[in-house]
């Protein structure tokens, strides 16, 4: 019988945590829908399902760590019934389960009358919450019952007018941009605001709390308990909003007062215990207590004294452990070359005069592009070193280092990215940086690159010589595009100009091959209009 396993989404990921099953037993699975997310040191991601079938049985519950590899659920075909494990307790109500048993239920419909007499609705006909007049699967139904989105006013974008993960994620989208989600003849979905008011403050234990995975790393850096924390998304979800204004009201009334009650100023404070104040504009005439707690994201406060969370200081290590073990048993060389950007920020200029706002493209678009190109070029830097031997990947799969807020780095992976145009290529990098800030990664993002990109040049340095991601073999390194002055024709010019560095395994390649690698990228960037 087919396993779903705990996936490696990363060369350094030994572990993972199931945070959140998406799907159930019973439930029919297709490739790409998610069915479960992981946690591992450096984000929480969401782990895609790659068979047709119906899940038989969860052998891993929601909070369990187990190794890489290790059976999660088993996946069993189409066909066959799926196992009905015993429960291990009280189930977590969909928002369409909560709503129906706070409503009053209709007398039961006399024996010489048929169903659809009833008077219960399409949803209350069946057990399983399901619409049969719906084109979803049940992990689509749920995950639309969670987000609050009626179904029926979805136009499914898949063939046969079938809903799919992409039309419930673009609702929820809208829905964030400003009000409910409209659906497909544009009025407002029903949204299930009665399960918020229904939580109240019974909120069941922090792994079966309906919240984001963002909102959950957080909870856990300040170490707070999700159970206490109301939530204001679809469903009485929790995000990460609610996460910090939980913590500003709780640092508020613990806060320091005098004999009276009354909440000591900031010079009180001071004299009180070398308490200084921290927050936002809204915490504007109150007083916090210290030390205060970093949240992601947001500036330090002067005068405060930081407490790293624990993630960030696991993320450290992992990176001190790779980067040591890559200078102590990998030899680098280093290569450098000055491109002539003139050609390629001019067709940026004119490119994005025609683009809405929203499709403009960056220079870092134009730069993976043309490195995914020059890869496919040169494969001799595309690949990795295993057991004593270069093994070239046969696709471009292209890692490139993402800075986050609160310290450290993330990699994510940009897969065939020699098969995406620059305008592809941007909207791919933009998601891609977005997902890893808010430590929400997609399987697809950790698929493993065979050549990493740093770039360091929107924070003005000229020029960056990056320490190899084993067992790849290669990173390439992007500075600021400056003006600087250059002979052109014998005359001497100011012109754009970009310092771009090769760092190689000497055991993979020679300086030569580097050399070409390097002629190639110039060759591409200086052709915009052939990308």
């Amino acid at each position: 019988m087919p396993q779903f396993l705990m996936p490696s989404l990363g060369a350094d990921m030994t572990e993972g945590t199931v945070l959140q099953w998406l799907v159930h037993p019973g439930d029919t699975v297709h490739p790409g829908d998610v069915v479960a997310e992981v946690d591992t040191t450096k984000a929480a991601i969401e782990v895609e399902c790659f068979d047709d079938g119906v899940i038989g049985e969860i052998l891993v519950p929601e909070g369990s760590t187990v190794a890489v590899g290790t059976p999660l659920a088993t996946i069993e075909p189409a066909s066959m019934p799926a196992a009905q494990p015993q429960p291990t307790g009280p189930p977590l109500p969909t928002g369409e389960a909560v709503a129906e048993t706070s409503a009053p239920h209709p007398a039961p419909a006399s024996a010489d009358k048929p169903p659809a007499e009833s008077g219960r609705s399409p949803v209350a006909a069946h057990g399983n919450g399901e619409r049969p007049d719906v084109l979803a699967t049940p992990l689509i139904r749920r995950l639309a019952a969670e987000a609050g989105i009626d179904l029926h006013t979805v136009h499914g974008s898949a063939p046969g007018g079938r809903i799919v993960r992409a039309d419930v994620d673009r609702l929820v989208a809208q829905e964030h941009r400003g009000g409910r989600p409209a659906g497909a003849n544009g009025e407002r979905t029903a949204v299930a605001e009665p399960i918020a008011a229904e939580r109240g403050s019974t909120a069941p234990a922090d792994r079966h709390v309906r919240a984001s995975g963002y909102a959950r790393r957080l909870a856990r850096e300040l170490w707070m308990d999700l159970a206490a924390v109301t939530g204001s998304g679809p469903g009485g979800a929790i995000r990460v909003a609610d996460v910090r204004a939980a913590q500003r009201i709780a640092t508020t009334a613990a806060a320091p007062r005098d004999g009276s009650g009354r909440m000591l100023g900031d010079g009180d404070a001071s004299r009180a215990g070398g308490v200084s104040r921290a927050g936002g504009a809204e915490d504007s005439g109150r007083s916090l207590p210290g030390p205060a707690v970093p949240v992601p994201g947001e500036p330090a406060v002067t005068g405060t004294t930081a407490v790293p969370g624990r993630d960030q200081a696991a993320m450290r290590s992992l990176i001190a452990a790779a980067m040591t073990r890559s200078k102590r048993t990998v030899p680098h060389y280093y290569l450098s070359a000055t491109i002539d950007m003139d050609a390629a920020m001019r067709w940026l200029r004119e490119t994005n005069l025609r683009a809405p706002v929203s499709e403009r493209i960056l220079p870092p678009a134009l730069l993976l592009r043309a490195t995914a190109l020059a890869a496919r070029k040169v494969p001799q830097l595309n690949g990795f070193w295993v057991d004593d031997e270069f093994r070239p990947a046969t696709d471009v799969h292209l890692g490139f280092v993402v800075s986050l807020r609160g310290g450290g780095i993330i990699v994510p992976t940009i897969a065939h990215a020699d098969t995406l145009d620059v305008p592809a290529m941007m909207a791919a990098l933009r998601g891609a940086v977005s997902r890893s800030r808010e430590a929400r990664l997609h399987a697809a993002d950790t698929t493993p690159a065979t050549l990493t990109v740093t770039n360091l040049g929107e924070l003005g340095v000229d020029s960056v010589y990056g320490v190899i991601a084993a067992p790849q073999v290669a990173i390439v390194g992007f500075g600021a595009i400056t003006e600087r002055p250059c002979a052109v024709d014998g005359l001497l010019g100011v012109r754009p100009q970009l310092t771009v560095t090769l760092s190689a395994d000497h055991r993979a390649s020679d300086g030569a091959i580097g050399a070409r690698f390097l002629n190639a990228l110039a060759d591409l960037i200086q052709r915009p209009e052939e990308l």
